[in-house]
């Protein structure tokens, strides 16, 4: 499985596999539901839709409903690191308006549904 991250930088912007890095945090684990990161002894668990960005020198986790438009497009000091995760296969939680949301990450979401409604 491969966790997708997209940023605000090209260092941002990858798929990485359990194991793999971004941000300095090393990916743990992978589900459907999102990503487990680790960072000095610190375990985030990054779900789909959600973001993380500076803030103060350190990175701050926010949920899907907490983002302001400047968390998604403010590129000075609230730089958005990892704007969504996705995990091959997304969850439906809802997005933020304003189409902060990639087309890639919209057509994963609709994926999912489609998978959800098969079982």
């Amino acid at each position: 499985m491969y966790a997708f991250f997209s940023g605000t930088s090209p260092e941002y912007q990858k798929a990485v596999q359990q194991g793999g890095t971004i941000a300095g945090y090393t990916v743990t684990n992978i589900d459907f539901n999102g990503v487990h990161l680790q960072n000095a002894g610190k375990e985030v668990h990054m779900t789909v839709g959600s973001a993380m960005r500076q803030e103060g020198g350190g990175w701050v986790l926010s949920m899907p409903g907490q983002w302001t438009e400047s968390s998604v497009t403010d590129t000075g000091s609230q730089n958005s690191a990892a704007a969504s995760a996705a995990t091959g296969a997304t969850s439906t939680d809802s997005l933020p308006s304003g189409g902060a949301a990639s087309d890639v990450l919209k057509r994963l979401m609709e994926l999912r549904k489609q998978q959800e409604q098969q079982k």
